[in-house]
């Protein structure tokens, strides 16, 4: 808790820091409001836990109030709002007249917005509620602000998981496009992110083809299974010692031909997302290799099973 605490202080801060200008002003509104309507003339917002403070209409102060953080923490311990009444003033002569919570729309403490002044004051019920209201447009104010901040966060959080996906693929075009065997990027769900120049000539498609297409593509039926996650993950697992690290299948070119292949799977994360990266392997010249070989046999054990006589 203490840590969530601290980084929720940490945002609230930035967000004092990064208000716009529109929410300063109006901001120093509430305060000018504050001090118009009910005479008070010191008005200043602060935020717990981080070195910003941050003061609004404070007019005739030489130099900043002597411990400002004392009634915003009794206002964050009481989670509520306290109104000091018959209060002592501090050594500066200056009077804390009332701490009021400014909340977020989930109920959480982004700032205190603190009352003060040079004479000892009471506030009817009235008056209250009116400051109660001022509290509640600070609170609208301070939200859409923080709407604002994470709007732009999570817009560069998505500019920066591009920037590295961009990255991730470049290097591995870099690094697959020297292999011989064809290599291909499969995501969690079971398509294509990204292959190399071997797997697209092995198959016969171009690179924007295959894109976000499903591994499946690329196999016969009956070794569609092959192509789900479930069993990439299984295959990625395996030991690569093992014989079962490697599966034959069949490959289905882009024209519909079957042809001998064996594939191989490893799980990596890419942008705290795991990627499976596939690696296939030709299996035609060693099947026509194998079958020849096959062949050689089967004809010299006929001769050899032949007389002597009809060898000569």
């Amino acid at each position: 808790m203490a840590l969530y605490a601290f980084f929720h202080h940490l945002k609230t801060r930035h967000i004092f820091m990064n208000l716009d200008a529109d929410t300063q002003q109006r901001l120093t509104r509430i305060a000018r409001l504050a001090r118009l309507s009910l005479g008070i003339p010191i008005t200043y917002f602060s935020v717990l836990n981080s070195p910003h403070d941050w003061y609004l209409n404070h007019p005739g102060l030489a130099t900043p109030l002597a411990d400002v953080l004392a009634l915003p923490k009794q206002v964050l311990a009481h989670n509520a709002a306290i109104w000091q009444t018959d209060s002592a003033p501090d050594a500066q002569s200056v009077y804390h007249y009332a701490g009021l919570p400014i909340r977020s729309d989930q109920g959480q403490c982004l700032a205190i917005m603190s009352l003060a002044g040079y004479e000892p004051r009471n506030f009817s019920e009235s008056e209250q509620l009116l400051l109660q209201d001022l509290a509640t447009s600070a609170e609208t104010e301070l939200s859409h602000a923080r709407l604002q901040l994470e709007s732009k966060q999570k817009a560069f959080l998505a500019l920066m998981s591009e920037y590295k996906l961009q990255q991730h693929e470049n290097r591995f075009h870099a690094i697959i496009d020297t292999v011989i065997d064809g290599v291909i990027s499969v995501n969690a769900e079971g398509f294509i992110e990204a292959s190399n120049i071997s797997a697209q000539t092995l198959f016969g498609y171009v690179d924007y083809e295959l894109k976000n297409k499903p591994l499946g593509l690329l196999l016969a039926p009956v070794d569609y299974y092959v192509a789900e996650p479930d069993f990439l993950r299984q295959l990625a697992r395996t030991p690569k010692t093992s014989h079962l690290a490697n599966i034959d299948a069949h490959g289905m070119r882009k024209g519909g031909t079957l042809f001998p292949l064996q594939i191989r799977a490893s799980e990596v994360l890419i942008a705290d997302e795991p990627v499976f990266i596939v690696v296939i392997h030709d299996l035609s010249e060693t099947r026509l290799m194998e079958l020849a070989f096959k062949t050689f046999l089967m004809r010299l054990s006929a001769i050899l099973m032949m007389p002597s006589s009809a060898k000569i």
